[in-house]
């Protein structure tokens, strides 16, 4: 701040002197926004100490001109009477005051007039920005090269000018919602997106990916074969009392074990009970042969 106040004390003596130096004249018709730093940089400028600008629209395009000012000059009241003398604005014979202001929007007709004072203004343009832009008044939202400022959708600027990192809608309403790079991004980011393709670590990943997939068949092989032997061992075949077809032994032995008395008994009575009613019958005829007329009696407790 002591730079600024030192360059401040040195305006009085660029005021008085201003006569004695050389200054130039333009006359710029304003198609496109017009930024003050831009010309002041200008290699064609720096001869002159007094610049005067005549800016003009025109009219079958545009309205009027709008001005956006920002400064970050840290000014006082006596600082700022100063500095209103390095920058003058005149339109329809009035001055424009800005010596005290931060920030600024303001409409101009056409034409404006601007002078300011180089030797001055280059001291202190690192704390300045100061914009003019062509505006019109209403337009279509599908308009060939114009589009309405998002703050206020009855101005319009050109297209082109959005996103170009200034303000031309004022309280940059044309700088919202932009994807542009500029220089506040860390480095990092791209070094990250221009990273070369690292050959190394592709062969890895395919490599490590087949191991992942052979493992899985190996599983699921595994799985297979296994659920083969388990059915096989449930529905095992082996010679037996049932045949070719034989249960695998289970926890339900007992029902088994009734199963081969059942099969015994059912092979066993339907013999034994014909042969020993005709062992009796046998006797009964041998006996009756011999005793011919015999006792009754004792046929009958043969019989029992």
């Amino acid at each position: 701040m002591f730079y600024i106040a030192n360059n401040l004390l040195l305006l009085a003596w660029c005021i008085e002197a201003t006569n004695q130096f050389k200054f130039k004249f333009h006359h710029v018709l304003l198609d496109d926004a017009l930024e003050i730093n831009d010309l002041v940089n200008n290699k064609y400028t720096k001869n002159y100490h007094e610049i005067n600008f005549n800016i003009s629209i025109n009219p079958f395009m545009y309205n009027g001109i709008l001005m956006n000012l920002k400064s970050d000059l840290d000014l006082h009241q006596t600082s700022c009477e100063t500095f209103e003398h390095i920058l003058i604005l005149v339109t329809n014979q009035k001055n424009i005051t800005i010596g005290c202001t931060t920030y600024m929007t303001h409409f101009f007709q056409s034409p404006l007039h601007l002078t300011f004072l180089l030797p001055a203004y280059e001291a202190l343009k690192e704390f300045i920005s100061l914009t003019f832009t062509p505006l019109r008044f209403s337009c279509s939202e599908y308009h060939s090269f114009l589009k309405q400022c998002p703050n206020n959708p009855k101005n319009c600027i050109p297209k082109h000018l959005f996103c170009d990192g200034k303000d031309n809608c004022g309280l940059n309403g044309d700088e919202q919602n932009c994807y542009y790079v500029n220089d506040d991004i860390p480095l990092e980011v791209s070094i990250i997106n221009n990273m070369p393709f690292n050959t190394p670590y592709l062969l890895y990943g395919f490599i490590f990916l087949i191991i992942i997939i052979t493992i899985i068949i190996l599983l699921f092989i595994t799985y297979c074969i296994r659920k083969k032997y388990i059915t096989k061992q449930k529905n095992g075949y082996c010679k037996g009392i049932f045949g070719n077809k034989k249960r695998r032994q289970t926890s339900s032995e007992p029902e088994e074990t009734v199963a081969l008395l059942t099969l015994g008994l059912k092979g066993f009575f339907p013999q034994a009970v014909p042969n020993h009613i005709e062992s009796i019958h046998d006797s009964i005829n041998k006996i009756a042969t011999k005793n011919t007329g015999g006792n009754y009696q004792n046929i009958k407790q043969i019989k029992r």
